[in-house]
């Protein structure tokens, strides 16, 4: 049998440079381009900051004057950054390897919303990012069998919390989620994958109060690792790393 010699159209491969406009609030600059660093695996230090900060002093959109910035890691990543005049928004021009181009437009979208003060906005992406999150069937709900249900008093717990709701409901009012041993991880999977978005929402906001820092990373840890869109991906990763601060 002869090969096939037939011509193959050309792919666009994941390794080619791509270049995007994106914004974000000045105030997360900093913030954008430490979490940024933790995608290439690059060192973000002081004298990063200091070269950036003090470099972005003096540009602007309008008069087209940018401030160009490499960070050199795994794979590279050049930045141009110029401040729009509104005194919020700045400007940043990324040219990268595709897919981490994905994920640094994710990024942003986040810094485009997260303000110290207030999470308000933030929660409102979070769960315009998951609206689309299929909802269990009723008999689908829980992770064990009748019959383990029957004498399970956790279990029954779980179900009885959860049973005819929808994850934005339990944002409502005065819900405390189930953590921990008796928490998310008595559903089935899949109920477990749609009532996550509310345990993010709880990491997000300043919820020091109500809930243990350990008991959060740890629902979030359930389904971290299963497959999600690159923003959904994002802001499971940035609310991850507020878990980690003193707010909490």
């Amino acid at each position: 049998m002869s090969a096939n010699t037939t011509p193959q159209p050309d792919t666009p491969s994941e390794h080619a440079v791509k270049r995007e406009n994106l914004w974000i609030l000045q105030d997360n600059l900093r913030l954008f381009l430490e979490r940024g660093s933790a995608l290439i695996a690059y060192p973000f230090d002081e004298s990063d900051w200091d070269a950036v900060r003090f470099g972005v002093r003096e540009t602007s959109v309008a008069r087209n004057e940018w401030y160009e910035y490499e960070l050199f890691g795994e794979p590279s990543v050049k930045f141009a950054f110029a401040e729009e005049g509104d005194g919020r928004r700045l400007r940043i021009d990324v040219e990268t390897i595709a897919p981490v181009l994905t994920r640094l437009e994710a990024l942003a979208r986040i810094m485009q919303c997260y303000e110290e003060t207030s999470t308000a906005t933030l929660e409102i992406l979070t769960q315009a990012a998951f609206l689309e999150t299929l909802e269990p069937f009723q008999g689908e709900l829980m992770g064990c069998d009748d019959e383990r249900l029957a004498i399970c008093f956790e279990c029954q717990e779980v179900q009885e919390f959860f049973s005819g709701k929808r994850w934005a409901d339990l944002l409502q009012g005065d819900y405390w989620l189930p953590m921990g041993y008796a928490g998310a991880n008595f559903l089935a999977q899949e109920a477990r994958r749609y009532f996550f978005p509310a345990y993010l929402v709880v990491a997000i906001r300043n919820t020091n109060i109500r809930y243990r820092r350990d008991d959060i990373d740890y629902e979030i840890g359930l389904v971290k690792q299963e497959k999600w869109t690159p923003l959904q991906q994002a802001l499971i990763e940035f609310a991850t790393y507020l878990v980690t601060l003193e707010r909490f």
